[in-house]
């Protein structure tokens, strides 16, 4: 996200927040490490996306691994954050939920997903993982725009 916001020279005004509950893995996030292997083998992700650039542009090679550049980083702010009990931030236009809904029931699930709801300014975007769907979540407020990617929009009526 980080990298589609800079070739759209508007990452300098905006605020990423990378959360988890994972402690270890906010760890890792922060320090920006990827395997070049894992790199590889999100390029053509990052082509469809819109990407402008190679990859190479935004990290410094350190034998089999990359590390995001600072620029990159730098906007990022990690903390940990469990949905269904810490205090919902509010007003992002995006939120970006990956494999996170695939590990509850149905009834956690309609509460996770209205705390992101919530989280959400008005005409702001959801985006779940290709393996998880709103599919027996009732919510008329969140419209699939985007099937392929999964991509909902907020709608307030």
């Amino acid at each position: 996200m980080a990298i589609l916001l800079k070739e759209e020279n508007i990452l300098d005004k905006c605020t990423i927040y990378a959360t988890d509950i994972n402690q270890k893995a906010l760890s890792d996030a922060k320090r920006g490490v990827l395997s070049i292997k894992d790199i590889q083998s999100t390029i053509g992700d990052y082509l469809t996306a819109g990407g402008k650039y190679h990859l190479t542009e935004y990290f410094n090679l350190n034998g089999e691994n990359a590390v995001l550049k600072t620029s990159i980083l730098n906007p990022i702010q990690f903390g940990k954050h469990e949905l269904g009990k810490d205090h919902p931030f509010h007003e992002f236009d995006i939120i970006i939920c990956r494999n996170m809904l695939i590990y509850y029931q149905n009834f956690h699930q309609q509460k996770l997903v209205n705390a992101m709801k919530n989280s959400l300014c008005k005409g702001g975007y959801l985006g779940l993982s290709n393996c998880e769907s709103l599919e027996g979540i009732a919510d008329p407020q969140l419209k699939l725009i985007d099937s392929g990617q999964n991509i909902y929009q907020y709608l307030v009526q």
